[in-house]
């Protein structure tokens, strides 16, 4: 993933963060409707959104790390960790510290912190370290192959 790349992910999780949509809309091609949210989106009826939305950033046979040591392998298996995640209606901060590219293949390695409200009301505050695999696709954009949120920890 080049420098740019970075730059571009990193000022998407920071415009997400403060809730800067218009700041976010920047980050991403002119044409892409991505809307967060399990209604969708008013002036988008057809609009792809909620875990829908996220799983656009992954690859058909992705993996997705639900423990450390433990990985969902499945599109339903990563779709519903996504949905338990999502359904916290939490921020997540992440910090990029470290991208090693190699041909279409990147290991992005980062901390995370998100905040959210689990099922009975209670305050959820979880942190981590991620290391995470992606992989160019032929249109340029990169899915995740193996979305490890528990890092090496």
């Amino acid at each position: 993933m080049s420098q740019e790349n970075v730059e571009v992910v990193r000022r998407s999780y920071e415009a997400w963060n403060a809730g800067a949509m218009d700041a976010l809309r920047e980050c991403y091609d002119p044409s892409a409707v991505i809307v967060f949210g399990s209604e969708g989106h008013p002036e988008e009826p057809e609009a792809i959104a909620g875990v829908d939305a996220l799983m656009l950033l992954y690859e058909p046979a992705a993996a997705f790390a639900t423990q450390p040591g433990i990985l969902a392998s499945s599109w339903s298996a990563v779709r519903e960790s996504l949905g338990a995640f999502t359904a916290m209606k939490g921020t997540l901060d992440l910090k990029v510290t470290r991208v090693l590219e190699a041909s279409d293949l990147a290991l992005v390695v980062g901390t995370w912190s998100f905040a959210g409200t689990g099922p009975e009301g209670e305050p959820v505050k979880l942190t981590g370290h991620n290391a995470d695999v992606l992989r160019r696709q032929s249109d340029g954009s990169w899915r995740f192959v193996i979305d490890n949120p528990w890092g090496t920890d």
